[in-house]
């Protein structure tokens, strides 16, 4: 039997009276008013038409001529409006922005920190990026109201599939958040419990009312709840909607990254011989934690597991659809609003009703969340939502998963192994670096991060960029050491990125900055170039190159490229004390080509990197293919280098000239899928630029050594070994099945 809604979730229409439920209300016969099915409904079996729509009466968007909609019903009356989902994902769904290609863009602002800012002055029509528009499965799945209750019986069909694909997503990640064991015990009791459960039609409908009666109730805490009894409290017959939305998002992770199968572009198959390819399971994923989400929300019973599906909905949600999408922005503000609400800003030691290990996993997932609004924040240059100023939450310790389930003696001998500042002696755990250690190093950045950001897009004094870039130069030595794990890789990134921002600031001040900008972005390209140089490269290594490639490659190849343009067109000589022309001309080819050539996934990220790389091989075009007119090149090689900044402040009006007949058709690409025949460059033309390269590489003048320990410019406070080819070598020795994970989140 279904229980009637209580007055906490029961809509009301005007009258007072409660809402009927769409079938009911369209035949015009009584409804119970049973949530989350009606009994009438039930007894007529169809269930999966049942739902409450909160404006059955307003009308819905008239579909455009060749849409969906329109093909399916050209000669039907409309339907009533469609039952509206969560601010989450369903307010971008719209026919408008369907048609429109999601056209967001007047509204999608990217600030002077953004991926596309080092091209604002080159080529400003680059900013009109469109947004990629939603996948079509996702679009589907949304628009035919599949409903939650049809996920869950096939969680119940082949919870085998899911229960793998979230192990090897853990065995596999490299920056997992929630500890393991809290997520693999609760997958294990939840897995025992449905595997009880009868598989007929009125008892998995019983099953979904069980668990939204779970739902409604509060989780109870105390200080001396254990782990184990933690993961009873949600799962088993206290089953909750937030863990089977985090099961969804977990399986969709695991999925999209390809972690069951050495071939990752083999299809997820269920057991009854249906197939979906990985990235339209992926979307379903998308939508059945967002339904997860917003059933949990109508209880208003925030706690620790929602904030867990909130976050791995955010992870999941930036990998499917394209990262400047307002639906992955809006979704990251919502849980920074709950972390809020439930204190995850606060200093919570151990204590009345927080045990060790959720104390320490509300530190977790703070300091990564953290971390995350910093990297969103510069990627789209707007300001950081989390303010260090008003957070007063410690960092986690650097203690393994397993020794946070621990209780008593145990978990009181390992705490005090760690030194003062809560390091553990041991750097490794059984070869693999803890997640808790990039956690923790990865919010230290961060922190310097917020600084930068306060000074990019805020208010700044007038020595306070060389105070902030005194500081982060002193400090790097004492934190950052090579060590065989490829997070150190994104760790040392980010602190060149963070570098990389102070030095475009001190340039806007004064032109002298130059050199050290250049040498950090050629230190930031010759890094990311490295992931190119592996001899074998698996799938999800080349999408997630794509994204180290967009969010840290990228500035500083559009800072390089840009400079060489200008340099070329304004006949300024190159500075002896930055990294050579031809050293510039060969990594950006290499970048260039790998983009042109290599057999990509086809994802929004990838889309955009391929759209860009055609900016930055016309640009590299333009400056080799230059001609100066008459003597005038002659007379201002003889300048004094001051001359450098005159003929920049000029530039945007020569670059204007130069490439009027080209820069609308670069900035208006469609982005075709990589690998394209039609999108490859001309072998003769890549031929030619080879040549002019090689030309250039036979200069003894320009053949320095690329980043040489001598060279003063480079004195960004970092020990010689992080600029050495030694500090790249371990990456030759890695495992590349392993999965660099998502970088955004």
């Amino acid at each position: 039997m279904g229980s009637v809604a209580s007055p906490t979730t029961l809509m009301l229409r005007r009258n007072g009276k409660p809402h009927s439920c769409e079938p009911c209300r369209i035949s015009k016969v009584k409804c119970d008013h049973t949530t989350p099915i009606c009994q009438r409904c039930e007894s007529r079996g169809i269930v999966s038409k049942c739902y409450y729509h909160p404006a059955p009466l307003t009308k819905r968007v008239k579909p455009s001529p060749g849409s969906e909609d329109s093909q399916e019903r050209p000669n039907k009356r409309k339907k009533p409006a469609r039952r509206t989902k969560s601010p989450t994902v369903a307010s971008a769904i719209s026919p408008t922005n369907l048609e429109c290609g999601l056209a967001t863009d007047q509204s999608a602002y990217l600030g002077s920190t953004s991926f596309l800012s080092v091209f604002h002055d080159t080529v400003p029509q680059l900013s009109n990026i469109a947004i990629q528009p939603i996948p079509p499965e996702l679009v589907r799945w949304q628009n035919r109201h599949l409903s939650l209750q049809s996920q869950l019986f096939r969680l119940l069909s082949a919870f085998d599939l899911y229960d793998r694909l979230i192990e090897n997503y853990y065995d596999w990640g490299l920056f997992t958040i929630i500890p393991a064991p809290l997520i693999l015990n609760s997958l294990r009791f939840t897995r025992r419990y449905m595997e009880n459960e009868e598989t007929s039609n009125p008892k998995q409908r019983n099953l979904y009312r069980r668990i939204s009666q779970n739902t409604a109730k509060p989780l109870q805490l105390s200080t001396e709840t254990t782990a184990e009894e933690f993961c009873h409290s949600f799962t088993g017959e206290n089953l909750r909607w937030e863990f089977i939305g985090v099961i969804f998002a977990m399986a969709g992770l695991g999925a999209i990254s390809g972690l069951t199968s050495p071939a990752t572009n083999l299809a997820i198959r269920f057991d009854d011989g249906n197939e979906l390819s990985r990235s339209s399971f992926a979307a379903q994923m998308v939508a059945a934690s967002n339904d997860a989400i917003e059933i949990s929300r109508q209880h208003e019973k925030l706690n620790d597991v929602m904030i867990w599906l909130e976050y791995t909905h955010c992870v999941l949600i930036s990998m499917v659809l394209d990262e400047r999408s307002h639906i992955v922005y809006r979704g990251f503000g919502t849980l920074i609003s709950d972390m809020f609400a439930m204190g995850y800003h606060r200093h919570q030691p151990p204590g009345p009703g927080i045990p060790f290990f959720l104390s320490q996993t509300r530190k977790r997932i703070f300091a990564a969340a953290y971390r995350s609004d910093k990297n969103l924040a510069t990627f789209l240059g707007r300001p950081p939502r989390i303010q260090h100023l008003y957070c007063d939450n410690t960092i986690p310790l650097d203690l393994d998963d397993e020794t946070l389930m621990l209780n008593g003696e145990e978990l009181n001998a390992a705490v005090e192994k760690l030194d003062a500042d809560g390091w553990n002696p041991d750097k490794t755990q059984n070869g693999k670096f803890r997640s808790a250690s990039v956690i923790r190093i990865r919010y230290m950045i961060s922190a310097q991060r917020e600084k930068i950001l306060e000074l990019s897009l805020g208010r700044k004094t007038d020595n306070s960029v060389e105070v902030l870039y005194s500081d982060t130069t002193r400090t790097a030595g004492k934190t950052f050491r090579p060590v065989s794990c490829i997070a150190m890789l994104v760790i040392y990134l980010e602190y060149l990125h963070s570098l990389f921002h102070i030095q475009r600031i001190l340039c806007q001040q004064n032109i002298a900055a130059a050199s050290s900008l250049l040498n950090t972005s050629m230190q930031l390209l010759t890094t990311v170039l490295h992931l190119l140089k592996q001899p074998e490269q698996p799938t999800e290594t080349q999408t997630n190159f794509s994204w180290i490639f967009l969010f840290y490659g990228l500035p500083a190849a559009g800072v390089l490229a840009t400079e060489l343009y200008q340099s070329t067109l304004s006949a300024v000589p190159w500075p002896s004390s930055t990294p050579p022309r031809s050293q510039i001309i060969r990594d950006l080819g290499m970048i260039i080509s790998w983009f042109e050539t290599a057999a990509l996934p086809i994802n929004p990220t990838t889309r955009v990197c391929v759209e860009i790389t055609k900016v930055l091989s016309k640009l590299l075009d333009d400056a080799l293919n230059y001609q100066p007119s008459g003597p005038q090149q002659q007379e201002e090689e003889q300048e004094h280098p001051q001359r450098r900044q005159e003929s920049q402040l000029r530039l945007l009006d020569q670059v204007d000239r130069a490439r009027s007949t080209s820069q609308a058709n670069i900035a208006s690409g469609t982005g075709a899928a990589p690998g394209d025949a039609n999108e490859r460059r001309d072998p003769t033309r890549a031929e030619g630029e080879q040549s002019r390269q090689q030309q250039v590489c036979d200069n003894p003048e320009q053949a320095q050594p690329l980043l040489a320990p001598e060279a003063p410019e480079i004195g960004i406070g970092i020990d010689d070994q992080f600029t050495s080819e030694k500090f790249l070598s371990w990456l030759d020795d890695l495992d590349w099945d392993a999965t660099v994970p998502d970088l955004l989140f």
